[in-house]
C-alpha cells in the first residue's frame, strides 16, 4: 500500500479532531513522524488508518460530484428554451 503522510492540522480535518489530538495520537501510536525542511510536521499514517482516510475522502468527492452535477442539472433546466 501507498504511504500516505498527512499533517496534524488534515489529520483534524479528515478524523474530527483537534491538531493536538491527532499529534498526541500519532505519539501514543508510535506512527512514524517527521519534519521537512520548512518545519512543516508530517504522520504516516498506519495501514487501517489510510484506509479510514481513503474512504473518507472518497465519500467526500463523491458527495461533492453529486452536488456540482445537480446543481449543473438545475440551470441546464432554467436555460433550456421552450420548444
Amino acid at each position: 500500500m501507498a504511504q500516505i503522510w498527512l499533517t496534524y492540522d488534515e489529520m483534524a480535518s479528515v478524523f474530527g479532531v483537534t491538531s493536538e489530538d491527532a499529534r498526541s495520537g500519532a505519539i501514543a501510536n508510535g506512527w512514524v513522524r517527521m519534519k521537512d525542511r520548512s518545519g512543516t510536521k508530517y504522520v504516516r499514517l498506519s495501514p487501517s488508518l489510510a484506509d479510514e482516510y481513503l474512504s473518507r475522502i472518497a465519500k467526500h468527492r463523491q458527495f461533492v460530484s453529486q452536488g456540482a452535477i445537480q446543481i449543473d442539472a438545475q440551470a441546464n433546466a432554467r436555460c433550456a428554451v421552450p420548444g
